[in-house]
Parts: C-alpha cells; sequence; structure tokens
C-alpha cells in the first residue's frame, strides 16, 4: 500500500487496517496517540479522520460501510463513539463509567461492544446499540467477550475476557475458549480439544 504517511508509522505501537467493500482503508494506529485514519486502498493521500489529544481504539467499519465505531476516553472512561467514514462530528453512544470496547457491527448495522456495566460481578458481557432507535440491548450470556454475530444471527464469542496473562500454553481455569451461541438453546464451546 502507497500511503505518504509511512513514514510515520514506526512511530506506532500497533496499526490496525480495515477494509470496506468501497475500496477504502481505515488504519487506526494504537499505542501513539491511537489516531484514526482513511486512504484509499490503491494508496494516495490519508485523510486523518480523529483529531482529540486521547487515543482512539478498536475501530470497525459498519456492514453499510458509512460509519466507523471505535473506543475513546474523551471525557474520563473508555466509551463508544461513532464518525462518518469520510470525517464530521462523532457522536458519543455510551455514557457507563466502565471500560466500553467495541469489538463488531452485527450484521443489521449495530454496534456490539464489550463492558462490565450491566454485570453485577466484575465480568465482561456482550452489548448492542441500535443507532436508529438508540436502544441498547445486552446479550444473554455470562462472561462473553470479544463477540460477534453472523447473518443467521448466531454469536460466537470468547469466554472468560482476556485476563493480562500472556503464559504459552496455558491449562488453567481461565484459559480463553471460543464458544457459539445461537439464542436459543445453551451455548456450545467450539474449541473442545484445546486446554490452553
Amino acid at each position: 500500500m502507497n500511503i505518504r504517511f509511512k513514514n510515520y508509522i514506526k512511530l506506532f505501537f500497533a496499526i490496525i487496517i480495515l477494509f470496506n467493500s468501497k475500496n477504502t482503508s481505515i488504519l487506526n494506529a494504537q499505542g501513539f496517540k491511537g489516531y484514526i485514519w482513511k486512504v484509499s486502498v490503491n494508496g494516495g493521500l490519508a485523510q486523518r479522520l480523529t483529531t482529540h489529544p486521547e487515543e482512539e481504539r478498536y475501530a470497525n467499519i459498519s456492514p453499510d460501510g458509512k460509519t466507523l465505531a471505535y473506543s475513546a476516553s474523551y471525557e474520563g472512561p473508555t466509551e463508544i463513539y461513532t464518525i462518518p467514514i469520510n470525517g464530521g462530528i462523532t457522536t458519543r453512544w455510551t455514557y457507563e463509567s466502565e471500560t466500553s470496547s467495541v469489538t463488531n457491527w452485527s450484521p443489521d448495522n449495530k454496534i456490539i461492544y464489550q463492558t462490565q456495566a450491566y454485570n453485577k460481578l466484575p465480568d465482561e458481557q456482550l452489548v448492542t446499540i441500535d443507532l436508529k432507535t438508540k436502544i441498547k440491548s445486552v446479550v444473554p450470556l455470562y462472561q462473553a467477550s470479544e463477540g460477534t454475530q453472523n447473518e443467521k444471527g448466531d454469536w460466537i464469542f470468547i469466554r472468560p475476557a482476556d485476563h493480562g496473562d500472556a503464559a504459552k500454553r496455558y491449562v488453567g481455569g481461565t484459559a480463553r475458549q471460543i464458544w457459539k451461541f445461537d439464542g436459543k438453546n445453551e451455548a456450545v464451546k467450539l474449541t473442545n480439544d484445546y486446554d490452553g
């Protein structure tokens, strides 16, 4: 990819590159100010979408390609924001006083995020936000994180949430596993043969 700000890339801790169907890529430079940039997949001049001094993280492009959701701590705790894909005014969607991290979008254009705000225990839970009605819905799963939903409505998620331990081949009680939930029956572990 030929982007003109390539000299700055070595300053970033991690660059997350997202693509949408309109040949646009979004670059979320996490670790160095965390600004979000937009550039054509064919290269060219990058357009900076965010300018706030706080770090923007977990950027995700909506299924319709019009909106970018991300997490930022502009006014205290990390909350959920959106910005039009072509730039513009940001919109804050959460006021929860707990970290809210964007994980994905649902096929019907709802933001999926994880937070501890709706749980009585200190565990992550998945929540969706309908941008049209502004209604939040808690996904009825305990300790679910980093979730996504497919076209059939099935949830794929990880449990438990990341505990920050990077031990190789950890096999203890908090080993992260991949699960599937169809919305009706009990969730099924997809990583049955993996200890850790």
